[in-house]
């Protein structure tokens, strides 16, 4: 590992409050180009650190949108099921994660 976070270091690399509870308690960052694993293969990975593992483009295609749409803003994971439920004409507020969180679909425009 290149660099190890505990604590408040943690909330402060993902930009959030320490009274968020979805931040670990410890992050690593991996050394760019390495691959860690705990037996005689790979199987999967999950993602790291540097920004071509999180910057990543979602494709919407249809949904009401011929033609097309590009959101420039930050937005998070949580917004795509709420985002397809609503191109499907299905009302996302139903999820339950959603109602506690407040959780928005991704901007039309």
């Amino acid at each position: 590992l290149s660099t190890v976070y505990a604590g408040s270091d943690v909330a402060k690399y993902f930009g959030t409050s320490t009274t968020d509870s979805r931040y670990p308690d410890v992050l690593g960052i991996a050394q760019t180009g390495v691959v860690y694993t705990g037996g005689t293969g790979k199987i999967a990975e999950h993602g790291g650190a540097s920004p071509d593992d999180r910057d990543v483009p979602l494709v919407i295609s249809g949904a009401n949108d011929r033609n097309g749409h590009t959101v420039t803003r930050q937005v998070e994971t949580t917004q795509i099921a709420p985002t397809i439920l609503k191109a499907l004409g299905l009302d996302p507020n139903q999820l339950q994660a959603v109602q506690i969180e407040g959780t928005k679909a991704l901007p039309q425009r």
